[in-house]
């Protein structure tokens, strides 16, 4: 799940594995691919809101504190490019509480089994 916009990326998962056992990738349990599903969501809401405009903000747009603070978690969220492969249950957080906010309800549920292992 991990792409880094290179023509080859090496996956150096050696540090992971005494305490997750052998890796193939960084996609431990689904968890890229909860972020990744949840942060593409998240950007959908925000382009909906007039928020965001072809992933950049969209400048001038006045909103208020917490529409501004879900802007501010997506950019970080999607310029670090880890999707949570060193934090998953801080990024889950902000992008959970990012997407019920602009929803004003329960956000989606990714396409992984909820109640997998923890990570």
């Amino acid at each position: 799940a991990l792409d880094l916009d290179g023509p080859a990326t090496l996956l150096n998962t050696a540090a992971c594995e005494p305490c997750h056992g052998e890796l193939d990738d960084f996609d431990y349990n689904g968890a890229q691919t909860e972020i990744e599903f949840l942060l593409e969501e998240l950007g959908v809401l925000l382009t909906n809101a007039g928020l965001l405009d072809s992933g950049h903000p969209n400048n001038g747009f006045a909103t208020n504190a917490d529409s501004a603070g879900a802007l501010w978690n997506y950019l970080i969220l999607e310029d670090d490019r880890s999707l949570g492969v060193h934090n998953y249950k801080y990024y889950m957080g902000l992008l959970e509480s990012s997407i019920e906010f602009l929803e004003g309800s329960t956000a989606p549920q990714p396409p992984m089994a909820q109640g997998s292992a923890s990570r």
